[in-house]
């Protein structure tokens, strides 16, 4: 949230001029403070100086690859949703991008709409997620208000994507949640009930992958589980009720 202004706040990290500025025009129409950063070193100075609600950033960037802008956001603390966009290789990107700790994906170029939905999807899960009461199953912990979640005297911080499949995860613990739940819940600008394609699928599957090694300690039982039938199609995932002295 800007203080200046009081309105949500978004980053631009792009360096094509014109781009950046229809963007950052757009969305100043749309009711939005805008902030602005033309190379990726720029990018993550501004990022981590302003903490905007939503951050977008090209991948490619001078001076810092927009897949590593994402990085080393994510590594030095911001958890605020990042919206990766880029107009090259988008099938190959988009998983790159998501792996790397971008919460969603736009291919160039986008239609201005569909990117206002995108940001106000981020503010609106981030303002439910401030709302809600903490939530637990065993010995692990969601807390809502500071997006963490705590497993024993472990502290993990999680990304907007994290916290969603988290929350979901804790409130329907013992039940198998399949892909489509969980890709629903953690990406809901997604409106249609049409089947996921591979590449949204595959989101989900990255996703959990970086959950469970957050939340499944080496000397514990694991608490995030991947369930597959006889033949090894994944039919989803749960997340265990264990009792708080588990081992």
């Amino acid at each position: 949230m800007s203080a200046e202004t009081g309105k949500a706040c978004v980053l631009i990290v792009d360096d094509d001029d014109a781009v950046r500025s229809m963007l950052a025009a757009s969305l100043r129409a749309a009711g939005f403070s805008v902030l602005v950063a033309a190379d990726g070193e720029a990018g993550v100075a501004e990022a981590l100086r302003a903490r905007p609600d939503v951050m977008l950033v090209d991948l490619v960037l001078p001076n810092k690859h927009g897949l590593d802008v994402i990085a080393e956001l994510r590594a030095r603390g911001l958890r605020e949703h990042i919206i990766a966009i880029s107009g090259i290789e988008p099938d190959r990107y988009a998983v790159a991008a998501i792996e790397s700790g971008a919460d969603a994906w736009l291919t160039k170029p986008m239609d201005i709409h569909v990117l206002e939905a995108h940001v106000r999807s981020g503010l609106r899960r981030a303002r439910e997620y401030a709302s809600t009461t903490p939530v637990t199953t065993g010995d692990l912990t969601y807390n809502p208000m500071t997006g963490a979640a705590l497993r024993g005297s472990r502290r993990f911080n999680l990304s907007l994507i994290e916290r969603a499949l988290t929350s979901l995860g804790i409130r329907h613990a013992g039940r198998v949640l399949s892909v489509d739940e969980l890709w629903r819940a953690a990406w809901p600008q997604r409106a249609d009930d049409a089947p996921l394609d591979p590449r949204e699928v595959h989101s989900v599957e990255v996703a959990m992958s970086r959950l469970a090694a957050k939340l499944n300690g080496p000397d514990e039982r694991p608490v995030v589980v991947s369930v597959a039938d006889a033949r090894r199609r994944r039919l989803g995932y749960v997340f265990h009720t264990l009792p708080a002295d588990a081992r």
